[in-house]
C-alpha cells in the first residue's frame, strides 16, 4: 500500500530524537510556497500561503519549522537553475581546489540535492570521471543527464542510498541538508554511501548569523 504524504504537516516532534517539548518562537505569518510564480496579481493575491513559523527542540537544540511541505510539490519542477549563477560556478571550482589542496583529488563524487548538475559538472571539467546526481526535481535531473552527467530523480535518504549500493570519496550537500525533515534517514544515506576515507561536504546558511545581522 502506498502512503501519499500530505500538502502540509506539523512537525510535532523533534526529527532528530522524536521528543515533542519545544517552544514556537518566530512567527513569520504566512506565505506563498517558494518559486509559485503567478501568472496575474490577482493570482498572486489569492494563491494558497503556509504559516511559516520557527520552533525550538530543548533536547536536541534543534530549530525548525513547525509545518512541513510535501517535497513532491516544492521540488517536482523546480525553476531555481544553479547554471544561471557565475559566482556560483566560481565557487564550485574553488571548492574543488579546497578539497584538492586540504584532503585529495576526489576519484568519486555524489552531489545530493544537485540541481541541473552545475557543480558536478566543474568537477568533471577538471578530470573527475565517477560523478553522480541525486535530486528530487525531474526537470533538473534531466537537464543534467543531458550534460553528460549521471542524474537519479529520487529523495535522498536511507532507502536511496540502498538503491545505489555504491561507495563515493566525495560527497557534496548544498543548500540541501537544512531543507531535511527526514534528519536520521538522510544521515544514513551518508554514512551507507560514503567511502571509509571519504569526506562530506555541507553548505548551508548558518541560522545564528541570519539572526544576529537580521
Amino acid at each position: 500500500m502506498n502512503i501519499v504524504e500530505p500538502l502540509v504537516s506539523d512537525i510535532k516532534e523533534c526529527p532528530i530524537t522524536g521528543d515533542l517539548d519545544y517552544i514556537n518562537y518566530l512567527n513569520l505569518g504566512k506565505i506563498p510556497l517558494i518559486n509559485g510564480f503567478c501568472n496575474t496579481k490577482e493570482e498572486s493575491l489569492n494563491c494558497d500561503k503556509h504559516e511559516l513559523q520557527v520552533r525550538y527542540f530543548k533536547k536536541s537544540k534543534l530549530s525548525t519549522l513547525s509545518k512541513s511541505i510535501n517535497p513532491e510539490i516544492l521540488y517536482s519542477n523546480y525553476l531555481y537553475k544553479s547554471g544561471v549563477s557565475q559566482p556560483y560556478k566560481d565557487h564550485c571550482l574553488e571548492m574543488f581546489n579546497d578539497i584538492k589542496n586540504n584532503y585529495f583529488i576526489p576519484s568519486s563524487v555524489l552531489d545530493i540535492g544537485g540541481n541541473d548538475g552545475t557543480l558536478l559538472e566543474v568537477f568533471k571539467s577538471v578530470g573527475v570521471k565517477n560523478l553522480l546526481n541525486v535530486d528530487m526535481s525531474l526537470n533538473l535531473t534531466e537537464e543534467c543527464k543531458n550534460k553528460g552527467i549521471p542524474a537519479i530523480n529520487k529523495k535522498w535518504g536511507h532507502k536511496t542510498s540502498t538503491e545505489i549500493n555504491k561507495k563515493f570519496n566525495l560527497i557534496i550537500t548544498t543548500n540541501c541538508f537544512q531543507h531535511t525533515k527526514e534528519i536520521n534517514s538522510f544521515v544514513q544515506g551518508i554514512s551507507n554511501t560514503i567511502d571509509e576515507k571519504g569526506i562530506w561536504c555541507l553548505e548551508f546558511p548558518y541560522w545564528k548569523n541570519s539572526m544576529e545581522t537580521n
